[in-house]
């Protein structure tokens, strides 16, 4: 499955109201919607204990790197220089969500 661009922006304002580590944003997909993305996920939503993966690992990882790739295309990504990603919401007024409103800022 290849998830549209739509669909994937969809996804970031949907749950993005500051930055956050692209790690946290994919559990935070399993949480709520239950898509499993990469191998972390697969081991929560399929509670393996064990190495063995109901998927390749390397597959779970490409597709892992795909989604980050694509979320950094479409702005939706900041990879810092420590090799740390994370998922923002260039929409989102981070100001006024201090302050505890949920205000989008005009696009």
């Amino acid at each position: 499955y290849a998830p549209s661009d739509a669909f994937l922006e969809a996804l970031v304002l949907a749950n993005v109201t500051m930055p956050i580590e692209f790690g946290d944003f994919l559990s935070r997909l399993l949480t709520r919607y239950r898509i499993v993305i990469g191998p972390e996920e697969v081991r929560t939503a399929f509670n393996v204990k064990s190495s063995a993966l109901p998927a390749p690992l390397a597959d779970l990882k490409e597709n892992e790197r795909r989604m980050e790739d694509r979320l950094r295309v479409l702005g939706f990504l900041d990879r810092k220089s420590d090799d740390c990603a994370f998922v923002i919401n260039p929409f989102h007024d981070t100001k006024t969500a201090n302050n505890g409103a949920t205000q989008l800022v005009d696009a």
